[in-house]
């Protein structure tokens, strides 16, 4: 009796830690979002605030989070005109909390693009697809 009750909660046991390592590897986790920002164009001269709301879809809850209230969205402007966060940007700024868009593509990979947004001390970035003209 007290063998087959430690293979019982040995059983439980295995089946516990599997679940807990390999479900969250297939299961996808996604949720809809909307986002609303706003930023200084270099059009304006960074002087005219935009302000945007989106809904695109779907957003990864996958990877760490962060919590950002009431932080501000920039856009990091190089100093040839791209908004990809490889070049130093032309408008230093030190936004603290808030949130650096960042195009995608360009010269450089992901984590120049991560340390660039944090250098000018970003939260977070919001990776944006460049526009397709049809």
């Amino acid at each position: 009796m007290k063998n087959s009750q430690r293979l019982l909660s040995f059983n439980i046991f295995i089946y516990f830690l599997l679940c807990i390592i390999l479900l969250p590897k297939y299961i996808q986790c996604y949720m809809t979002t909307i986002i609303t920002h706003e930023y200084y164009s270099p059009e304006s001269n960074f002087t005219n605030k935009t302000y945007e709301t989106q809904t695109n879809g779907f957003v990864s809850t996958k990877g760490s989070q962060t919590i950002v209230r009431n932080g501000k969205a920039f856009i990091l402007t190089g100093i040839n005109g791209n908004f990809d966060g490889c070049e130093q940007p032309i408008n230093p700024m030190n936004i603290a909390n808030g949130i650096a868009i960042i195009q995608r593509g360009g010269n450089c990979t992901f984590s120049v693009k991560i340390t660039r947004a944090k250098q000018y001390g970003a939260s977070g970035i919001l990776l944006k697809r460049k526009k397709r003209i049809a």
